[in-house]
């Protein structure tokens, strides 16, 4: 009986062991909604993973085109210091090989001898010296004491171009070069033009034909140039703007062909300012009724001057302007200008006394 019954126990136990390994094997698998779960949590780290590698492309193409747009900007800036700087050279050799003719005399002889006289003094520096003396008449005479045994004809430069009317130079400045008379139908033709009429961004001080008349009574002549980055041109203009450098350089010289000679002037300045072109157009005002007229305009470009002159504008006197670009006004049309009277130095004949209609056809 005793052996039954631990036989029994024994049986019971060991279904109870299979039992409970049972229930562990089912514990330890997955059920349907576990698998499922897991599943789906798998399908969606993949998913995540795409939308980042789409963000990150996103911002990679925006780089690579901003990238690309700072490339494009950075060829262009250099392509146009590259062009900057070819045009600068070449401005640069036209105006010294137009120097060169102007210097030279125009029998061949040595540069700068037709601009020298014979105690080295330039025909720039100058000052013509009179003494009053009586004839034997008993009249009072005036005669030139120091004469100038040079030249400053333009001959050379019109047979290049009859275009040219003239010469300026300023003493201190890189200011020297020929002045051109612009074709009636074309006022702004030397603006980018050369000397020798081939393209040149630079251009050339000109004059406007249809406004100014060479030799004409109350005449105010227009001189416009290029003030160009480099400092060469019309640059130093600015010069003028300060106080100092007028009282040092407070004329310049000019020669112009006028009425058969080449005259030999010095150019009193009188005022110096910066305007707005858009808002003051009377100070490009070409030619006057009177010399009310003139006086008035002369009063009204003092009022305007930033540096303070002692040169007196009289009746009957010829003006000059010369005009050019200024960025101090913080405007496109800002301008620099400087303005003076002519004083007539002296002249030599144009050779073979010919008249500038002559000369031009």
């Amino acid at each position: 009986m005793e052996e039954n019954k631990l036989d029994e126990t024994m049986e019971e136990t060991l279904a109870e062991a299979e039992t409970e390994a049972e229930t562990a094997e089912e514990a330890a698998e997955p059920n349907e909604a576990e698998v499922s779960a897991e599943a789906a949590a798998e399908e969606k780290k993949p998913q995540k993973k795409g939308k980042k590698k789409k963000k990150k492309s996103k911002r990679d193409r925006v780089f690579n085109i901003l990238i690309i747009i700072l490339c494009c900007v950075l060829i262009f800036s250099a392509a146009q210091l590259v062009i900057s700087f070819i045009g600068y050279q070449q401005n640069d050799k036209v105006q010294n090989e137009v120097a060169s003719i102007f210097y030279s005399s125009t029998t061949g002889e040595t540069e700068d001898s037709q601009m020298q006289g014979e105690t080295g003094t330039t025909v720039w520096d100058w000052v013509p010296e009179t003494e009053t003396i009586l004839n034997e008449e008993g009249e009072e005479e005036t005669t030139m004491v120091n004469e100038f045994h040079g030249g400053w004809s333009i001959q050379s430069l019109v047979d290049e171009n009859s275009d040219c009317v003239g010469w300026i130079h300023i003493n201190n400045t890189v200011i020297d070069f020929p002045v051109m008379l612009c074709p009636e139908d074309q006022d702004n033709y030397y603006l980018h033009y050369s000397f020798y009429k081939s393209y040149l961004y630079a251009g050339v001080p000109y004059m406007n034909a249809s406004a100014n008349t060479l030799g004409g009574e109350h005449q105010n002549y227009v001189i416009y140039g290029h003030r160009m980055l480099n400092g060469s041109m019309f640059w130093d203009l600015g010069d003028y703007l300060e106080q100092e450098f007028y009282d040092e350089n407070p004329s310049f010289r000019m020669i112009l062909r006028e009425n058969g000679e080449d005259v030999l002037y010095k150019c009193e300045v009188y005022a110096a300012y910066q305007t707005l072109w858009n808002q003051d157009y009377e100070a490009w005002t070409p030619s006057f009724e009177s010399d009310e007229e003139m006086l008035e305009y002369v009063a009204g470009r003092i009022e305007h001057s930033q540096i303070v002159t002692t040169t007196e504008v009289e009746a009957g006197d010829t003006l000059v302007t010369l005009s050019t670009c200024s960025s101090g006004m913080g405007s496109s049309y800002g301008r620099l200008l400087v303005h003076a009277r002519l004083v007539k130095l002296g002249s030599v004949p144009i050779p073979n006394h010919a008249t500038q209609e002559d000369l031009a056809d």
